[in-house]
């Protein structure tokens, strides 16, 4: 992977420099309308490393890092991940793997600090949830077998602590599993 200034043109011909981390770059069948390519945000990088963007970089960088709003408008299918790299802790290792974290970044545009960088960039929670579920299976050419909660899908969910559409924002970031099933089986059950 690698960070990237992308130039995206959103509905209504704006066009706007976005820095992303591009994890992978496809071609598809011109007469396919699927999309040129796709990105995996890594916002999780946001969290932690706009502050130093904005610092060495200035400003202008640090408003448009990871600018997921713009990617969204533009029609460019993005998913929220995380590159996991070091540690077993969901929330304190070198890369967190944490997927609320990840959506709390992305709809509050906060950093781990509190700053907020590019406030325009931020989605709504259901986009961020959609990045983490129905896009990524879209991708993977499994959106018939998983990705929504649906008849015939795979029974793949997660059972959570509080309504992440409704609590507040901040805690978000403080959601935990209650359940976890994969294939209709529970294979986590906090007690």
């Amino acid at each position: 992977s690698w960070h990237a200034p992308v130039l995206v043109t959103a509905p209504g011909g704006k066009t706007e420099v976005v820095t992303a981390i591009i994890k992978q770059v496809l071609a598809f069948d011109a007469d396919s309308g699927q999309p040129l390519w796709r990105c995996n945000t890594g916002i999780n990088c946001y969290y932690l490393d706009a502050p130093f963007i904005h610092d060495v970089y200035g400003p202008e960088w640090a408003e448009r890092f990871i600018g997921l709003d713009t990617w969204v408008r533009a029609g460019v299918p993005v998913i929220i991940s995380s590159d996991h790299m070091v540690g077993l802790d969901p929330d304190h290792s070198m890369n967190s793997y944490n997927p609320f974290r990840a959506m709390y970044a992305a709809v509050s545009r906060r950093t781990e600090s509190g700053q907020v960088f590019g406030s325009g960039q931020k989605l709504s929670r259901l986009e961020a949830l959609r990045a983490m579920t129905a896009v990524p299976a879209y991708l993977n050419s499994e959106e018939d077998k998983s990705g929504t909660l649906e008849n015939g899908k795979f029974a793949d969910f997660v059972v959570i602590d509080r309504d992440y559409l409704t609590c507040p924002e901040k805690e978000i970031l403080r959601i935990k599993p209650v359940r976890t099933v994969v294939a209709g089986r529970t294979v986590f059950q906090r007690q």
